[in-house]
């Protein structure tokens, strides 16, 4: 008997593969069904969706600096309410802009502290544009001593601690309820090698712890920092009841806020029929645009005109969905997903 005749012998056009190192796992890279490529670093398919809040985020910055350049066109007269509405327009961007800096603080790739570092960069770069359009629009307080020092320093401070809250509802979702953000994979489960091993779910299809004790560390640290940056950073000109009672406004507002971006997060990236993702937030856009104008208009003096209303709360929302669920969307035509559930390991 040679061993060809053997019945467990190997065939001569089998293919042979190495055995498995237990520290390697296959990944897909990329958001699409590219080649398989073994990838040891779990978010390195986040890349490319960072990219992208990264990018709108610097062009909407552009806004940024022509917001109050258009401020000074609000002038009664015929420019006043293409004034108003592309002003408002402009202050949804902004607002979209501090709602992608909290997704990509949250979901983005990276440790906590290099995704913080990211974080700071573009708020500071959004805020410098910002401050730019101000100082060339308000040149003449300079000279005479006007321009108040205190309460741009002191919106400076309570920048970051804005962007803590408005994280406030995105990392409940994804510490208690396991949300992730991934790219859409085409990986099937592997076959077994005998009846008694199971099969295992790949790294997509499991769940992945949401902190390491590093980044609660790093998290407390940062909260802590903020706080005492806002505390610090009272202008004189306010009380400080006042002070605090307008933090309170501000950060009711933002925790508010943080809900509307996780349910917008939802319906851009959750839903598998695009038709369903342009009802759904247009549907959304119009309820939030009503509910603005009737409070307002509800709140404010006599005399002020409710169509003048209905067209800043419509460009306020328009302008936020506009950077927020368009910047989405363009993730989702590149493949991402928002996944709220998928097994565990067997």
């Amino acid at each position: 008997m040679t061993g060809n005749d053997y019945p467990y012998a190997v065939r001569p056009d089998a293919v042979v593969r190495p055995p498995e190192s237990p520290s390697t796992v296959w990944r897909w890279r990329g958001p699409t069904s590219t080649p398989a490529v073994m990838e040891e670093d779990g978010q390195s398919s986040l890349a490319t969706f960072a990219i992208v809040v990264i990018a709108a985020v610097l062009i909407a910055s552009v806004g940024n600096a022509l917001l109050f350049p258009v401020v000074r066109l609000m002038r009664p007269g015929p420019l006043l309410t293409p004034s108003l509405g592309l002003g408002m327009a402009l202050v949804g961007s902004m607002g979209a802009q501090t709602a992608l800096l909290a997704v990509l603080t949250v979901w983005g790739p990276g440790p906590l502290w290099m995704r913080w570092i990211w974080i700071t960069g573009l708020a500071a770069t959004a805020f410098s544009a910002w401050y730019a359009g101000f100082a060339a629009s308000f040149a003449d307080m300079f000279g005479r001593g006007r321009f108040p020092v205190a309460e741009v320093f002191a919106s400076l401070a309570g920048l970051p601690l804005l962007i803590l809250v408005c994280q406030s509802g995105l990392w409940f979702a994804k510490i208690y309820l396991g949300w992730q953000i991934e790219g859409e994979t085409d990986a099937p489960l592997p076959e077994p090698r005998d009846q008694g091993t199971p099969n295992i779910a790949s790294p997509e299809q499991e769940r992945t712890p949401p902190l390491a004790i590093r980044d609660m560390i790093l998290g407390t640290l940062i909260v802590a920092v903020c706080l005492s940056a806002v505390r610090m950073s009272r202008p004189a000109s306010l009380t400080d009841l006042g002070y605090w009672q307008l933090c309170a406004i501000i950060g009711g507002i933002a925790a508010v806020a943080s809900l509307l971006i996780l349910a917008i997060v939802y319906l851009t990236l959750a839903p598998r029929h695009v038709w369903l993702v342009v009802v759904l937030l247009a549907v959304l856009a119009a309820v939030l645009a009503s509910l603005a104008t009737v409070l307002v208009i509800a709140t404010s003096p006599p005399g002020m005109s409710d169509p003048l209303v209905a067209t800043m709360m419509g460009s306020l929302v328009a302008g936020f969905f506009l950077v927020l669920a368009g910047t989405l969307g363009v993730a989702r035509g590149m493949g991402y997903r928002l996944v709220t559930s998928r097994p565990v390991r067997q």
